[in-house]
């Protein structure tokens, strides 16, 4: 997460959309991981995980 943080401010002050997208998309990796392994185990995040799709929301 620290690579993707300091990837975007550089990629921000420098003007360098490429490093900006990459840090983006390393951020959403640290995301993932972190709620499909990490909080694998809690019961309660699977169990509303169907109700924040968008065919529930219909």
């Amino acid at each position: 997460m620290l690579y993707a943080i300091v990837a975007i401010s550089s990629a921000t002050k420098n003007g360098y959309p490429v490093f900006c997208k990459a840090g983006m998309v390393l951020s959403g990796l640290v995301a993932g991981k972190v709620f499909l392994t990490d909080r694998a185990g809690l019961e309660g995040l699977w169990l509303g995980l169907p109700l924040m799709s968008p065919a529930a929301r219909q």
